[in-house]
Order: structure tokens, then sequence, then C-alpha cells
């Protein structure tokens, strides 16, 4: 499985490398053909080509990164949680066996919030 889950990540990287690639290379034909036309020659060109790929680059590793973390985090959820919930509570008083009942569903919160939380962190790098 995990080398399904490298091979994914491997295929997502080169195929979001291509594209990044292929977008340089419009751009830069692109601004040949400005740079051809009369009315365009007089005006300085702006090349912006390495923030453009920079930013896009960054992108393209985050989604890498959270596919990731959320295939590792969907794996071994389930075992820790089911550890969790088999932890035995006969001898403990009411409201801690009531906490720990719904103890499942504040770990999946929590990793969900996690996930927010680095997408939006890094939404502002970008």
């Amino acid at each position: 499985m995990l080398a399904k889950l490298m091979l994914l990540v491997m295929i997502l990287h080169e195929r979001g490398s291509a594209v990044l690639e292929r977008i340089a290379q419009n751009i830069d034909v692109g601004r040949r053909m400005a740079q051809s036309h009369p009315a365009v020659q007089a005006q300085p060109v702006m090349d912006n080509r390495g923030q453009v790929a920079s930013g896009a680059m960054q992108a393209v590793s985050l989604v890498v990164a959270l596919m990731v973390a959320a295939l590792v985090a969907a794996f071994l959820l389930p075992i820790g949680i089911t550890e969790i919930v088999d932890v035995e509570t006969t001898d403990w008083g009411e409201g801690a066996a009531a906490m720990w009942a719904i103890m499942d569903v504040i770990i999946v919160l929590a990793v969900f919030l996690f996930f927010i939380g680095v997408a939006l962190s890094a939404a502002n790098r970008v």
C-alpha cells in the first residue's frame, strides 16, 4: 500500500511539474508574439514567470502534502480510535466514562480542524 501511495505522489508531482512547464512555455510564446507587434515594441514587458511558477509549485506541493497526510491519517486513525474506544471504563466515574464515549468524535473533529488550519496557513503564504 505504501508503494502505491508513493507512486501516486510521484505521478501527481510529475504531472504538476509538466503542467507548470507548459504554462511557462505558453507564456514565453505569448510574450514573443506580443514583442513582435509594432504597438507593443515601445513598451517594456514585465516578466513575472518566476513568481507565477513559484506560487503554482507551492500550491501543487501543498495539495500533494495534504493528500499524503490525509491518506496516512485515514489509515492510522481507525486503529487509534478503536484502541481508545476499547478502554475499560467500568471503574470510572459517570462524567469521565461519558466523555470517553465521545472521544472518537473529538479526535476526528480535531484532525479535521488541524487540516483546515494547515490549509489556511499555507493559503496565506502562497
